[in-house]
């Protein structure tokens, strides 16, 4: 069975993480991405944190599996000259330099279009195409603070980073729905257009409830401690809480819920409520005491008993946790892969599921500049002119 985007050529300069994420994701999808870098040198995240036993780089493993990899010097015209080549022939290309440096290469849109008018051409940068910091450069965290996510995490001792890259993650999916939404455009109205997300929009996408309570209400929320800035004083039981043996996390134990979880702790609650209007209240008052009664049993026996009762729950699992998770497995959210050893290694696969178009695992990341024959010659360049561009260093 085909993949869903199968047939669809990518040409791909993105580089570090936000850029890859997105079009990792259209590899997992069927894209043919043709992955570009410097000759002799390639992306960066080739070498952050590279694993000592095999020199294999999990960073890199992530963000760029399943692509083909070609070496170009794009700071060179001839090096311009051939990849405007390869975008005549693509059906998108995706980059995410620093705003205004792929116009200042010759690589921008307008170069592109001039080849290829049916082209998508999509960028992901810090802060947004217009406005006073259009042209500043940013990463993960500049994304995580600047869109105020930061503001309400943690305690009032400071400001906290998620623990993981939710910035540039975030932002890499949200490109990959960019890029696909302007292949469906071109497809239903014949028109190639340029497409961009930002690492701050995404951040103000994410908490739209959020930023909309503080616009229409007029009251910062303060910070979110173990619950949610807007929930921890509610009817809404929302946390995590630590056991006897591990943390859980409880949510949604409200309505009518919350008489089950009373019974289920031994809470005697007199309290007469309408469902609809108990989520009004300030329950914060119990959690010392619920707080005391979950310390009694472990998680995994919280997660059961709760389960039980249909109320929601959720271990708070480590990576180990989740490496031996049959659910992770079922779901091919984990999956095994050859890396570039030959040696069968365990990494993160997709969360998409289709039914009749399946994701396929693409398999391993590209060594520096590995399909650079196979993907000219499949673009038409002769061998006389590769052998050319190898004798001048241009690829």
């Amino acid at each position: 069975m085909p993949a869903p985007l199968e047939g669809i050529k990518i040409l791909d300069f993105t580089r570090f993480q936000a850029g890859p994420t997105g079009t990792v994701v259209l590899s997992d999808l069927g894209a043919e991405i043709i992955k570009v870098e410097m000759p002799g040198r390639g992306d960066e995240g080739r070498y952050i944190f590279p694993l000592s036993d095999n020199g294999a780089t999990p960073y890199f493993i992530a963000h760029d599996r399943g692509k083909k990899g070609i070496t170009v010097d794009y700071h060179r015209s001839e090096g311009c000259e051939i990849l405007l080549r390869l975008g005549a022939g693509c059906d998108a290309v995706v980059e995410n330099f620093r705003p205004g440096a792929a116009d200042g290469l010759g690589l921008g849109y307008e170069d592109f279009v001039r080849h290829n008018e049916r082209i998508v051409y999509a960028s992901v940068s810090a802060y947004g195409d217009e406005g006073p910091l259009a042209e500043e450069p940013g990463f993960d965290i500049h994304g995580q603070a600047a869109g105020g996510i930061m503001s309400v995490a943690g305690t009032d001792d400071g400001s906290y980073s998620a623990g993981a890259a939710i910035g540039d993650q975030l932002a890499g999916m949200t490109l990959a729905s960019a890029v696909m939404g302007g292949l469906l455009a071109r497809e239903l109205h014949g028109l190639g257009q340029k497409v961009s997300v930002s690492l701050y929009g995404c951040q103000i996408s994410l908490q739209a409830w959020e930023i909309n309570q503080y616009s229409l209400g007029g009251e910062l929320p303060g910070k979110a401690g173990t619950s949610h800035p807007l929930l921890h004083k509610s009817g809404m039981i929302w946390g995590s809480y630590p056991t006897k043996e591990g943390d859980i996390v409880l949510g949604g134990l409200g309505g009518k819920r919350w008489e089950r979880f009373c019974a289920l702790l031994g809470i005697e609650d007199e309290t007469e409520v309408d469902p609809q209007q108990s989520f009004l209240l300030d329950r914060s008052g119990w959690d010392q005491e619920i707080r005391e009664r979950l310390k009694t049993r472990t998680a995994d026996e919280w997660v059961a008993a709760f389960r039980e009762e249909d109320l929601m729950i959720s271990k708070v699992n480590t990576y180990a946790d989740i490496l031996a998770d049959p659910q992770a497995w079922a779901n091919g959210y984990l999956v095994e892969m050859e890396d570039p050893t030959r040696k069968n290694v365990k990494v993160v696969g997709s969360p998409y599921h289709f039914s009749r178009t399946p994701v396929q695992n693409q398999g391993p990341p590209p060594e520096l500049g590995q399909h650079t024959e196979l993907v000219l010659l499949e673009f038409g360049f002769s061998w006389e002119e590769i052998g050319r561009f190898r004798e001048s260093g241009v690829i």
